[in-house]
């Protein structure tokens, strides 16, 4: 048996190396796990993989992720999503930096029928980008808005995000929901703010869009009706009780595929396409999953865990500084990890701590999910920057530039909740369940 202490620089070493190198997260995280294990347990200890390999799958809460994805690859393949933009946008592109705005409001209201900030900017970034460049927005103000704004669909339920946190939190599913509303909403209208500030002071450089007409605006509200009625079916749903967070999402897929079927707007071929990124997806995060439990789980018998919590906890600082510094460390481990891979990991560490000092695990689930947006919008990393340069072919370097003040908003958002809970915790409270 190795000594614990050097087990961890040898595990850290040998993960962060892979990564470095370019590995696979789940690979330079089961990696890491392996040697951990057989370090401290020696070969036999290797047995207990082939339990860690399974055992996400036998959670019943990670049925929800596969339904929440597949909705939004409903909605994403058979356009339905894209003519959120249209919409928004006329009734709002005509404010100073409404283009930027319209996009704000697109990705938070896709954000309520899709769990996936990649998917928001996937879908609404090919269309807002060009309109805004060839209105005279740059290149970083455009594709930095596009970016940050994806990832409201992680704040605003339904989220992945929320998803893979409430498991490993054992926090109600249904209250990380709604606690998600409100403060996203919120943020999405701080972005605004800015981009309308930006647009009085700036107007060359962050113009205003279009001008439409009340009728073209009215009659753009009917592309509203298909992402209203997928809401009522998930949210009324679980805030009557009559459905789990889980038969909610089954019941959102199955109203989505009625009204893309009603629409004509899906054909066999892109249902199937559908199916295949939503299979790709669910596949990449239970991967995910089995690396950072395993890494969990060579953590656990070396004694870490419970050594680094009585460390913390004995130091005696005051609870905002301590929430703090976690965000601080959630921001430096989003740069190099996956959001999915930074909450398996960091979650198991710090729920026992912010519990023994008083903070309600729902509040802080919802500060963690913003933790991760700022992880999607950071290099070298940020999955968010790499979605819009596909899309558009923007360096990487020129998006995470215009992405900086949006990080600043989100850490004033993430410092308002912990001082005003009640925005989050609301909600919840209204809640049957």
């Amino acid at each position: 048996m190795v000594d614990p202490t050097l087990a961890i620089v040898i595990v850290v070493v040998v993960s962060l190396g892979l990564l470095l190198l370019g590995a696979p997260i789940f690979i330079a995280l089961l990696s890491g796990g392996a040697i951990g294990i057989f370090l401290i347990s020696g070969p036999k200890a290797i047995f207990m993989l082939n339990v860690k390999f399974f055992e996400p799958m036998w959670d019943f809460g990670w049925l929800a992720i596969p339904a929440y994805v597949w909705l939004g690859n409903i909605f994403f393949y058979s356009g339905l999503g894209a003519e959120l933009y249209s919409c928004v946008n006329k009734w709002v592109g005509r404010l100073p930096g409404g283009l930027g705005i319209a996009t704000t409001f697109s990705d938070a209201l896709f954000g309520t029928i899709s769990g996936s900030s990649m998917a928001a900017c996937a879908t609404i970034g090919p269309i807002s980008v060009p309109a805004m460049l060839k209105a005279g927005y740059s290149e970083s103000v455009a594709t930095g808005c596009n970016a940050s704004a994806g990832g409201l669909a992680s704040m605003i339920p339904p989220s992945i995000n929320m998803i893979v946190y409430a498991n490993l939190a054992m926090v109600s599913l249904g209250h990380m929901f709604f606690a998600g509303f409100i403060p996203g909403f919120f943020l999405a209208g701080l972005f605004s703010i800015y981009l309308l500030m930006r647009g009085l002071l700036t107007p060359k450089s962050v113009p205003r869009g279009e001008r439409f007409s009340w009728r073209e605006r009215f009659s753009a509200l009917a592309s509203l009706i298909p992402v209203l009625i997928v809401f009522l079916f998930i949210f009324g749903s679980l805030y009557t009780g009559i459905a789990t967070p889980i038969e909610a999402g089954v019941a959102g897929c199955l109203a989505s595929l009625i009204i893309a079927l009603a629409y004509r707007r899906i054909t066999l071929s892109r249902l199937l396409e559908s199916l295949l990124r939503t299979g790709r997806v669910c596949s990449m995060l239970f991967m995910i999953m089995v690396g950072a439990y395993s890494l969990n789980y060579f953590l656990f018998i070396s004694g870490i865990q419970s050594s680094l919590r009585t460390i913390v906890l004995s130091w005696h600082v005051s609870p905002f500084l301590m929430v703090m510094g976690m965000m601080f460390i959630m921001m430096l481990l989003g740069m190099v990890l996956e959001t999915s891979a930074m909450y398996m990991l960091t979650v198991p560490f710090f729920v026992p701590i912010i519990t023994v000092l008083g903070i309600d695990p729902i509040l802080f689930g919802i500060i963690m999910i913003m933790a991760g947006e700022m992880a999607q919008i950071t290099p070298p990393v940020g999955v968010n920057l790499f979605v819009l340069n596909a899309v558009t072919g923007v360096p990487v370097v020129r998006i995470a530039w215009g992405t900086l003040p949006y990080v600043g908003m989100l850490w004033l958002m993430i410092i308002t909740l912990y001082f005003i809970p009640q925005i989050a915790l609301w909600l919840p409270d209204k809640m049957w369940m």
